[in-house]
């Protein structure tokens, strides 16, 4: 593991510690959920497993029902209920 990537690795197990697991093992990153480990998220780079993070995370926040911050802003600027 070269450091850039150990910097990498710290930063998002820093940033992401509460909902997932993540790993560098022979170059693949991976991030597992705690509440789904078996749902494995992969990628060949850090700021491919931050993007996968990312859209997983808001895809269960979606599921949860809870408000997309993106989503209402963009309601308000449409000058929708979202007001």
């Amino acid at each position: 593991m070269t450091s850039e990537e150990a910097t990498d690795l710290f930063h998002l197990s820093g940033l992401w510690q509460n909902a997932y697991i993540i790993t560098l093992t022979n170059g693949t990153w991976t991030a597992r959920r705690h509440e789904n480990p078996a749902q494995i998220l992969t990628a060949d780079s850090a700021s491919g497993l931050r993007w996968q993070i990312r859209n997983d995370f808001a895809g269960s926040l979606r599921q949860a029902g809870r408000i997309d911050l993106l989503s209402q802003g963009e309601e308000r600027q449409r000058g929708g209920a979202g007001k």
